[in-house]
């Protein structure tokens, strides 16, 4: 799962941080004998070594990478309808709980909750009213 969270987030500090609520994440949406994080694991690296033979999804570049996402997101078969939906939620579950986090928003460069900012306080163009009908 690390190198899920590598291919989504930049930033070993936030990829560490991330993994392991990614993994806590998954394992606590769909319980069973197997946790859902294996699955996953399991899934992209069998998909990796159709991409490339013998690799493991972690050992892919970039591009082979979303490749193998791209392969996912393509099967054609009726009961992969599960696998896709894991697949194409991987990515955005990563990203939303990596820049969830105070290191996330220092790496997006997001201020926190304001109750206005100064550049947008006021009436636009330096109007001094609503304009009438408005």
């Amino acid at each position: 799962m690390d190198a899920l969270v590598g291919f989504v987030v930049p930033g070993e500090r936030i990829r560490a941080a991330t993994t392991p609520r990614l993994i806590r994440t998954l394992d606590r949406f769909l319980p069973g004998p197997l946790p859902l994080s294996a699955t996953a694991a399991s899934i992209l690296n069998a998909t990796a070594a159709q991409v490339k033979p013998g690799s493991t999804f972690a050992t892919l570049s970039v591009a082979e990478k979303a490749k193998v996402f791209e392969t996912l997101e393509r099967l054609p078969v009726e009961s992969a309808g599960s696998i896709r939906f894991l697949v194409g939620n991987l990515p955005d579950l990563t990203a939303f709980l990596a820049y969830s986090t105070r290191p996330g928003w220092r790496l997006a460069r997001y201020a926190g909750v304001a109750e206005g900012r100064k550049e947008l306080k006021g009436y636009w163009q330096g109007r001094r009213a609503a304009e009438p009908g408005a």
